[in-house]
């Protein structure tokens, strides 16, 4: 990932249930069916990162790639990236990502991976209240807020289906000094075109109330489902 903003979850919607992993890997053999994807809108860009906006910066992705920059709980070891939204006056960071797809080569059977680039994020409130984070994506993305106590229990607590036509908000409730644990990744695991990387913008504010509370999903137990 190049430019800004969470592990695994079961999500049941009207009518029917898909299982969705936090992880950013899947065997190219595995038959589980992805989400639908949302093409990302004709002509449409999804907004433009803003002057004061704050980069993600990841290395661009190319296969082979190792996410050392803020693959989460993906990465060896865990790594998180911390958003600065309470250092503005505003108390809003504007946040700009990029997101995408590559190949890894599995180095226990030398078969080729598709993998997902998730990115992870933190963000510490500077009062109580709630936080709201919102994010709009050329490709469908999912948003998670997470529970991390540690990687080997961390869990979803809530969580939205973004796109183009679609930003989604997360509002989140806080107290000073509380980490607030951040994902956005893809809702599938391979590109749907070809396209390898695309961009994502989002707001993160302090000062929004409500809140949107989803059932909680353990991500081993949710793991399990792809193994």
């Amino acid at each position: 990932m190049r430019q800004v903003i969470l592990v695994l979850m079961v999500m049941a919607i009207a009518g029917g249930a898909f299982a969705q992993n936090l992880g950013n890997s899947r065997d190219i053999s595995d038959t589980t069916p992805d989400v639908i994807l949302v093409p990302p809108v004709e002509g449409k860009t999804c907004g433009d990162c803003p002057p004061d906006g704050q980069l993600e910066g990841e290395p661009t992705l190319v296969d082979e790639y190792v996410d050392a920059w803020n693959g989460g709980c993906n990465s060896a070891p865990a790594v998180f990236q911390d958003i600065n939204w309470g250092l503005e006056d505003t108390g809003v960071a504007e946040l700009c990502g990029v997101s995408g797809w590559y190949l890894f080569t599995d180095p226990d059977t030398g078969g080729l991976l598709n993998f997902r680039d998730t990115d992870w994020f933190t963000a510490t409130a500077d009062a109580s209240g709630s936080m709201e984070f919102t994010v709009e994506s050329a490709y469908e993305c999912y948003i998670f807020q997470l529970s991390v106590p540690d990687c080997g229990s961390a869990a979803v607590a809530q969580q939205a289906v973004v796109n183009c036509n679609a930003p989604m908000t997360l509002s989140i409730p806080t107290t000073p000094g509380e980490i607030i644990y951040l994902w956005v990744g893809p809702t599938v695991f391979v590109s749907p075109d070809g396209t390898t990387e695309f961009p994502y913008f989002g707001t993160l504010s302090g000062h929004v109330a409500g809140v949107v509370a989803t059932e909680e999903s353990s991500w081993g137990g949710v793991k399990s489902l792809y193994r």
